[in-house]
């Protein structure tokens, strides 16, 4: 809904969902017929819910140009799977998680200089994390890690790109950054919070030919990225500390790369 020329509220809900046709195949869900079983009905989508409330603001103070948006917003998930690999007869899966947040956006231009930023901060929670092997019926559930912070999920997020442009050259930073995250959905061991910068240079050198130089991970920064793996040291082990230490495996940003190209539009 539009206020005035410059200022709009909005508001959305939204419901969607995602079918696990290739795990419900193997999981006991169907009949030999291909049609569901009545659980198989209730675990073939996985459902997301999302609302949000929101305001949307652009204008000028002198000869600078900004624009500025926030929204509320509040998710629900739900997921059911099945995984062969795991376990004699194979294992269950059954998580649902929610989510409140605020997220922010916003930019600015004055010149030669530019600004675009974002921030997210969410409050998740696991709703339900439970797990049954397969081979028994009824099933029988094991849950776990319920109102905790889901894995791989921080929350707070920002981005920060100050940019500007000089006749012919153009440059800027990236700065992203992510709070502390819990890196195991079933008990909580935290990663902690990380900042990387990123570059971009650009020379338009002729008309219309521009070479360009990207680096991602500008001061080689080592930082934690997704999940805690199963396969660590210590699950080798059968034991989930090495030395009386917690000992696990999880992902990694990329160290530094640059990429130097050469554009030319016609």
């Amino acid at each position: 809904y539009l206020l005035d020329a410059n200022t709009s509220v909005f508001a959305r809900a939204s419901q969607g969902g995602r079918f696990n046709v290739d795990r419900n195949i193997l999981s006991g869900y169907t009949h030999a017929d291909g049609s569901l079983t009545a659980s198989g009905a209730q675990k073939v989508v996985s459902k997301v819910n999302q609302e949000e409330i929101g305001v949307k603001r652009k204008g000028r103070i002198g000869d600078t140009a900004y624009g500025v948006n926030a929204t509320l917003f509040y998710n629900t998930y739900g997921s059911s799977n099945f995984d062969l690999t795991q376990g004699t007869n194979g294992t269950y899966f059954d998580d649902k998680y929610k989510a409140t947040g605020l997220e922010l956006e916003g930019q600015l231009r004055h010149g030669g200089f530019a600004l675009v930023g974002n921030m997210t901060y969410t409050s998740a929670k696991i709703v339900a994390n439970a797990t049954a092997p397969g081979g028994t019926t009824p099933l029988v559930w094991t849950s776990s890690g319920v109102g905790n912070q889901p894995g791989a999920t921080p929350a707070l997020t920002y981005m920060l790109a100050p940019s500007y442009t000089y006749g012919a050259f153009q440059g800027g930073v990236m700065i992203v950054g992510t709070g502390r995250m819990n890196t195991n959905n079933s008990a909580e061991f935290w990663a902690p919070g990380t900042t990387l910068v990123h570059m971009n240079l650009g020379w338009e050198f002729v008309p219309n030919a521009t070479v360009t130089l990207n680096v991602h991970n500008l001061f080689n920064k080592l930082s934690a990225a997704g999940n805690a793996g199963n396969g660590s040291l210590a699950g080798l082990q059968g034991n989930p500390t090495v030395n009386g230490q917690y000992v696990g495996s999880i992902g990694a940003v990329n160290g530094r790369s640059a990429v130097l190209g050469l554009n030319y539009a016609f």
